[in-house]
């Protein structure tokens, strides 16, 4: 089993983004209520189509399921451990919601066995071949946290973990650890003794279910050539993560589970997930102010895939909804207006877009109390309308204006944060002040680096962004 790394920073409690949306995933995972698990065992019977062994194995698991534990077909030597752990490794949420139910299953069943046995201080221990690319990065990182997505097993036996560390001695492509892992009776993450429960009952199995943290100790080689990983089980946290996380959280607690998903996946900018899961939800609701606001939600999507005129087909519904049933709040109509401005702006209409944006002005203002979300969205729109139509100085207030407001409302390192400095660079590179912009850039750079995974669109964009002005500025 390979390992997620999530910190190598110098900042002790730092942790890459995808392990906080990882987190959230587990969160919306574990408030599924308890439904069919019948999705599942149609995608396995497409994705083993052909294999026979593995067939047979799923033929069994849909007998008898309720007759085993969610632990004895996880420690089945059969494709479920591997779909599941490599589906979170590498963060395939759209596999990942197929199999919720198990995934869901087999941590509630840790959680019962961990409050069955005191716990106590113990070792636990896994050995395993790493590559040296992980290896280096956890040795380099001496005091920070390791956080792992899957679910982890390791062993009270030192012996039976030794032997899977010799095993990589002699492949020269990877690093034979041990891992030896303090724990307590205080950890959050559950982990439990499995033994009882497993198929196989050959030694002391202890199961972490998923996002177990560790900080990092010593690492140390012994004289047979396997390196020590001295690990500690943690509660501890990056903090503004964490504050990012429960921001993020918020709008990802609907019944309506596909939603969850569907909002996760737009921010995470996995524009095809986020239509698909949209298009669920949109199944799953009958009511008008909720199938509105889907509307909306789905024609953003639709926009970021470049099907313009489906996306302004769904916006166009979502405001013939809200004036049918006579709504009243101009919020979401002013909100409505701003996305299909932003749609024409994105697709060089600007007659079209500042139409549309003065509508969005219009209706907010008519609004009694103000959105300062929605507020600071007009603002940096404006924002944008002015710098390309070489109102420089008006464009500037405008973006200072909205980036103020987001400063407050939204945790330190929100990507809406990072896009509002984005937004003052861009204008300040306009106006020719390339260090200025340089430093606006810088800060929505590490803005997303905290916040966004590596390969996001709006990390890009902004590092993009900086190459070029720091280019401008050598000229």
């Amino acid at each position: 089993m390979e390992l997620s790394l999530s910190n190598t920073t110098s900042k002790t409690n730092q942790q890459e983004a995808l392990f906080m949306y990882d987190q959230l995933f587990r969160d919306i995972v574990l408030a599924v209520p308890d439904e069919s698990i019948q999705d599942m065992y149609e995608f396995c019977e497409k994705q083993y189509r052909g294999n026979a062994q593995e067939q047979l194995f799923l033929k069994t698991l849909k007998e008898k399921y309720s007759s085993h534990s969610p632990v004895w077909w996880y420690s089945q030597e059969a494709f479920l451990y591997r779909m599941v752990n490599k589906a979170l490794r590498t963060h395939q949420y759209d596999i990942l919601y197929l199999l919720r139910v198990f995934i869901r299953h087999l941590h509630e069943e840790i959680v019962v066995k961990q409050k069955e046995e005191s716990i106590g201080e113990r070792k636990l221990f896994r050995g395993q071949g790493m590559d040296k690319e992980t290896f280096d990065r956890i040795r380099m990182n001496k005091g920070g946290l390791l956080s792992i997505t899957n679910f982890l097993s390791t062993s009270s036996e030192l012996e039976a973990a030794l032997r899977f560390a010799r095993i990589a001695l002699n492949n020269k492509k990877q690093v034979s650890v041990l891992m030896e892992i303090t724990v307590d009776k205080n950890a959050v993450v559950p982990v439990a003794n499995i033994t009882d429960l497993s198929a196989y009952k050959m030694e002391q199995e202890w199961l972490f279910s998923m996002g177990s943290v560790f900080r990092i100790g010593s690492v140390e080689s012994s004289p047979e050539g396997i390196w020590i990983i001295h690990l500690t089980f943690t509660n501890d946290q990056d903090e503004q993560l964490n504050a990012l996380k429960e921001h993020f959280k918020k709008s990802m607690t609907d019944s309506n589970t596909c939603l969850n998903f569907a909002k996760l996946m737009h921010q995470l900018a996995a524009w095809k997930k986020s239509e698909y899961f949209y298009l669920m939800a949109l199944e799953n609701e009958t009511g008008w102010q909720r199938r509105s606001v889907l509307f909306n939600d789905l024609a953003m999507v639709k926009g970021e895939l470049e099907k313009y005129d489906e996306a302004l087909a769904y916006y166009q519904k979502s405001l013939e909804i809200k004036d049918a049933q006579g709504s009243d709040s101009k919020a979401d109509k002013a909100t409505t207006y701003n996305n299909i401005a932003t749609l024409y702006h994105k697709q060089k209409k600007k007659d079209q877009a500042i139409e549309y944006f003065q509508k969005a002005i219009e209706t907010c203002n008519a609004q009694g109390n103000k959105e300062d979300e929605l507020v600071a969205t007009l603002h940096a729109n404006i924002a944008m309308i002015l710098d390309d139509q070489g109102k420089y100085e008006e464009a500037l207030e405008k973006s200072e204006e909205s980036l103020k407001i987001r400063i407050k409302i939204f945790p330190a390192i929100h990507p809406s944060v990072a896009s509002g400095y984005g937004t003052i660079a861009n204008i300040l590179h306009s106006m020719g002040s390339y260090a200025k912009a340089i430093e606006y850039i810088q800060k929505a750079v590490d803005i997303d680096r905290q916040a966004l995974p590596p390969d996001h669109p709006q990390t890009l964009l902004h590092m993009h962004n900086l190459d070029v002005f720091k280019q401008y500025q050598c000229n």
